[in-house]
C-alpha cells in the first residue's frame, strides 16, 4: 500500500487494519450499550456514556495489545498510557466538539467525522510508537535473526 508516496509495509497495513476492525467493534459495544442504558434510564443519559466509555477502555486496550500489536510488554505500563491517551483523546475531541458544531446537521457530520479520524491517526500512532513500542532489538525480530545480528556487533 503507498500512501504520500510511501510504501507501507504489509505489517503496518495488517495493524492499521487489526486497529480499525478492534476500535470499530469497541465503538459498536459502546454504542449498543448506550443505547440499551439511556433507553432504560433515560435521565442519567451523561452518566451512562461516561460510565460505559470507562469500562470498554480495559476492552479496548485488550483487543489493541492481543490482536493489533501483539504486544508481550508488561500489562501495567502499557494499560496506563493506554488509559491516558483515551481519556485525554475523548477530553480534546469533546472540546473541538463543543467548540465546531453547529446547527446544520451535514456540516455537523463533516465535523465528527474529521475530529473523530484525526483522533484515530494520532491514537493509532501514539499505540504503535508510545503504549506498545517494542523495546529492545530482541522482541522486535525473530530469536534466530536477533541472535545473529547481536554477535555481528
Amino acid at each position: 500500500m503507498n500512501i504520500f508516496g510511501r510504501q507501507l509495509s504489509n505489517a503496518t497495513v495488517r495493524k492499521l487494519l487489526s486497529f480499525l476492525i478492534v476500535g470499530a467493534t469497541a465503538a459498536a459495544m459502546y454504542s449498543g450499550t448506550c443505547v440499551i442504558l439511556v433507553h432504560l434510564y433515560p435521565v442519567y443519559k451523561y452518566l451512562i456514556s461516561i460510565c460505559v466509555f470507562v469500562a470498554m477502555i480495559p476492552v479496548g486496550f485488550l483487543g489493541q495489545k492481543i490482536f493489533t500489536f501483539r504486544s508481550s510488554a508488561a500489562i501495567s505500563r502499557e494499560f496506563f498510557y493506554y488509559a491516558g491517551l483515551q481519556i485525554a483523546s475523548i477530553t480534546v475531541t469533546t472540546m473541538l466538539m463543543g467548540r465546531f458544531i453547529t446547527g446544520n446537521p451535514y456540516l455537523n457530520l463533516i465535523v465528527f467525522l474529521t475530529i473523530a479520524g484525526i483522533a484515530a491517526i494520532i491514537s493509532f500512532l501514539f499505540c504503535n510508537l508510545v503504549v506498545f513500542r517494542q523495546s529492545s532489538l530482541d522482541e522486535r525480530l525473530p530469536s534466530s535473526l536477533a541472535k545473529s545480528l547481536g554477535d555481528r556487533m
